[in-house]
């Protein structure tokens, strides 16, 4: 059971009081409120784990086989993935997609650099000493459409310290390996590493956490300006000219959108997500800090803080050494285990550590329940690497998982089987045109992945 619960169920308006034989409609009550939108929002997360995977415990023998008939969608999860059987019905496995712009394609050596800088921009990240050009990353591309609705677009957490600065793999700058989620072609999003911190930022009104009453107090201090603004735009309107009284009107629509900012923040009441909730620390093992990350994440998708999310467990390339796991040897080595049975067995064991970190994502959004459903029901759950063996650095035949429904859309419970060479950025396209965005093509994109 998540330590941290979800906020009590909304009651719906049709609710019903029974008794003597009678049936009486309640009246509207507070409770009721938040249960009169038709349809509950769709979610999109992305769950990153870096170096690759152990290939042969990841997919069956029959999946591994399913290339010679695609119309088999029989679901069979190997045994690093056993973690995730209780939520079985709501997964994909995705085969057959590549990230070709992780490839060197001329560029030399640096793949761990370009599996992350590109798994969702689908762009060929810029190699020169150092230097940062890419492109806007599919989360993003997300925020932006759905953003206005929620006090945050996008959050992006992160299991390990980012290096924004400098060169990681081989003069390609560190900002590719520690970030997935990207801005524009030449800034990353910052990702939040500390539990806490992040809490803060959610649900307490930032890093300097104030009480809401002293939130609403603020914001009533900046509608007072703002009238005294509007009033005296007002007397000035009359004595301009036509060009400065359009510059004026913009002017004063732009004042206008920050009092409904303002008025929204005065009413905004967080107080749902009590205080015991708070993280008091980042656990130091790495594994019980994700699943605090994980909780979090729950939390701010199921009070509608947020409706995107991007997680990066650890940065591409980490040599962190699992040693809760009785691991010794760092996982960037491991990963280049030339058939050693003993390092793909210690790839197998991180492989499947991971997977219950996706499992206790999805036990999270499956508890939650809201109209119409889970918010599981309601999420696209995009999980895997850009990298599919680490040993060889291969970038075709990702290990990718779909979970969820996306309000019905996705259809899980499948093995997927794409035709060779699909690129990756397909399936993103497909989830940005589900959620509404109206997107022509994505990253290297040749249409959408709308199988799943």
């Amino acid at each position: 059971m998540s330590p941290l619960r979800p906020p009590i169920k909304p009651m719906h308006r049709r609710a019903l009081m029974r008794g003597g034989g009678a049936v009486i409609g309640l009246p509207l009550l507070e409770a009721m409120v938040s249960a009169r939108e038709p349809e509950a929002p769709k979610r999109l997360i992305y769950m990153y784990v870096p170096n690759g995977v152990n290939v042969g415990e990841w997919f069956t023998p029959q999946a591994a086989n399913a290339a010679v008939d695609a119309s088999d969608e029989t679901l069979n999860l190997g045994a690093s993935l056993a973690p995730l059987l209780p939520y079985k019905k709501q997964i994909s496995l995705l085969s057959g997609l590549t990230l070709d712009k992780a490839r060197a394609n001329g560029d030399g050596p640096g793949d761990h650099a370009r599996a992350s800088a590109a798994f969702l921009t689908c762009v060929q990240p810029l190699k020169a000493d150092g230097a940062v050009q890419l492109g806007i990353s599919a989360d993003q591309v997300a925020a932006a459409h759905m953003g206005a609705a929620t006090p945050f677009p996008l959050i992006t957490v992160g299991g390990e310290a980012p290096r924004s600065s400098g060169q990681c793999d081989s003069g390609y700058a560190c900002a590719y390996s520690s970030h997935l989620s990207w801005r524009s072609a030449t800034q990353p999003a910052a990702k939040e590493t500390d539990p806490a911190r992040l809490f803060d930022r959610l649900f307490r009104g930032g890093a300097n956490a104030v009480t809401m009453a002293e939130r609403r107090e603020r914001a009533r201090r900046r509608r007072s300006l703002l009238d005294y603004v509007r009033e005296d735009a007002g007397k000035l309107q009359s004595t301009l000219g036509s060009n400065d009284r359009q510059t004026l009107d913009r002017y004063l629509t732009a004042v206008r959108e920050l009092e409904l900012q303002l008025a929204a923040l005065e009413k905004e009441d967080v107080t749902e997500v009590p205080n015991h909730l708070r993280p008091k620390e980042a656990p130091a093992n790495r594994f019980a800090r994700l699943r605090v990350f994980n909780d979090l994440l729950v939390l701010a998708l199921a009070t509608d803080r947020t409706r995107v999310a991007t997680f990066l467990t650890a940065n591409e390339g980490s040599n962190h050494a699992y040693s809760e796991l009785g691991i010794q040897q760092g996982h960037h080595g491991l990963s280049h285990h030339g058939s050693d049975p003993a390092k793909m067995a210690s790839i197998a064991k991180i492989d499947k550590a991971n997977a219950n970190i996706l499992a206790h994502l999805l036990g999270g959004l499956s508890d939650y329940q809201e109209p119409g459903g889970s918010l599981l029901d309601h999420a696209a759950v995009v999980y895997g690497s850009g990298i599919a063996s680490g040993n060889r650095h291969k970038h075709h035949d990702l290990p990718i998982l779909l979970c969820g429904q996306l309000g019905g859309i996705l259809q899980p419970g499948r093995h997927v089987q794409s035709p060779t060479n699909t690129p990756l950025a397909n399936l993103h396209l497909h989830l940005l045109r589900s959620l509404g965005v109206p997107a022509k093509s994505h990253g290297d994109s040749t249409g959408v992945l709308d199988r799943v």
